[in-house]
């Protein structure tokens, strides 16, 4: 419906049918976050949420009906002004019109804050890179595989702290999610890092085992065992990175954080 494909039009009681395609946007309501199984940027670009988080907090004789669609018409205390917005609205350019539905968090910047938040909820990788991964320049990390720990570790999965696919994993059990095959996390990974987070960081495709570059782990040791306290704890996360990459542009020295298209 979304993807502007030719639907069926199907009368009931009747033979006939028509095609037709649907033109128009399609709004959800729902009392919390609205969960999605696919990981992916196909739906994540076509989605707009807007909270409402401002709770009514008067008596019960204080309530009133905003507005109401019945058999007599459109009623409310909101009916009257319904003209003066849709007639506020004509007036935006097709161009403002554009921009605001395609790069909502660009000319609104209170969503752009909700908008990674709201992602994070329906999303558990991108929930797992906000607390674990983060921009590494020239640091190569492996996929790898999710295979048990030994059981006198403190960890469910072995090479946790170093690999992609079981620090996600571990990441999952933890926080009481289901992690996803690993097919489909390197083919997340390969639409999240360029599409969603629109970061620098890409697949080695010369490398055997699959990898990716300028990518870590925030607590990732190094061949000494100790872990690095500056990427711990002072390093933002890929996703934080990706929000505001002008403010940690002299962090990184000038190294290019944004995706490049010969990279893909």
């Amino acid at each position: 419906l979304t993807g502007a494909d030719v639907v069926n039009n199907e009368h009931k009681y009747k033979q006939e049918e028509t095609n037709f395609r649907f033109t128009g946007l399609v709004m959800v309501t729902a009392n919390e976050q609205v969960q999605m199984s696919d990981p992916t940027s196909g739906l994540a670009r076509r989605r707009i949420t807007i909270p409402f988080r401002r709770v009514f907090q008067g008596s019960a004789t204080e309530v009133t009906t905003l507005i109401q669609c019945s058999s007599h018409g459109i009623e409310g205390k909101f009916a009257p002004f319904l003209p003066g917005l849709v007639n506020w609205l004509l007036k935006m350019s097709d161009e403002d019109m554009r921009n605001y539905l395609l790069h909502t968090n660009e000319y609104v910047p209170a969503m752009k804050h909700f908008s990674i938040r709201q992602k994070m909820q329906s999303n558990p990788i991108l929930d797992w890179m906000n607390a674990c991964v983060i921009f590494d320049p020239g640091v190569s990390t492996y996929v790898g595989t999710a295979k048990p720990a030994p059981k006198d570790t403190d960890r469910r999965y072995k090479y946790s702290y170093s690999r992609l696919y079981a620090s996600y994993r571990e990441f999952c059990d933890d926080n009481g999610t289901k992690g996803i095959s690993r097919n489909r996390f390197e083919e997340a990974l390969d639409d999240i890092f360029p599409n969603q987070l629109k970061i620098n960081i890409y697949r080695d495709e010369n490398a055997r085992i699959t990898r990716y570059k300028n990518v870590n782990l925030r607590d990732r040791p190094n061949n000494n065992g100790m872990i690095d306290e500056t990427k711990q704890h002072h390093y933002p996360s890929v996703v934080e990175l990706s929000c505001f990459p002008d403010k940690y542009k002299d962090f990184y020295a000038g190294y290019q954080i944004t995706a490049q298209q010969d990279n893909h």
